[in-house]
C-alpha cells in the first residue's frame, strides 16, 4: 500500500482507559497529518528487470521505478522510467 498525508497542524490528545476514561492531562503534537488517500503498489518482473508503479499524490500523477537485478542479488536502478 501507498498512502499520501496532509498536514493539520496541531492537535490535543488525550489518552484514554479501556472503559473511556480520561487518563492523566492531554498532551499536544505540533505536527499532525490525516491520510488523504492510499492506493496499491504495482509491481511487475520479468526476472531480471523489475518495474514498480504507484499512483501519485495528484489525480493524474503517476512514480515509477525500475531496476534490475543480476544473478548474485545485485540491484542497479535506471535513471529514467516510462510509464504508458
Amino acid at each position: 500500500m501507498v498512502a499520501f498525508f496532509e498536514r493539520v497542524g496541531k492537535a490535543q490528545i488525550q489518552k484514554l482507559d479501556a472503559s473511556g476514561k480520561e487518563v492523566g492531562k492531554p498532551f499536544e503534537r505540533t505536527s499532525v497529518y490525516n491520510k488523504k488517500s492510499y492506493g496499491i503498489v504495482h509491481i511487475r518482473t520479468d526476472g531480471k528487470r523489475v518495474l514498480v508503479v504507484t499512483h501519485g499524490g495528484k489525480p493524474d500523477q503517476k512514480e515509477s521505478y525500475a531496476f534490475n537485478v543480476d544473478g548474485q542479488g545485485g540491484i542497479a536502478f535506471e535513471d529514467k522510467t516510462n510509464v504508458l
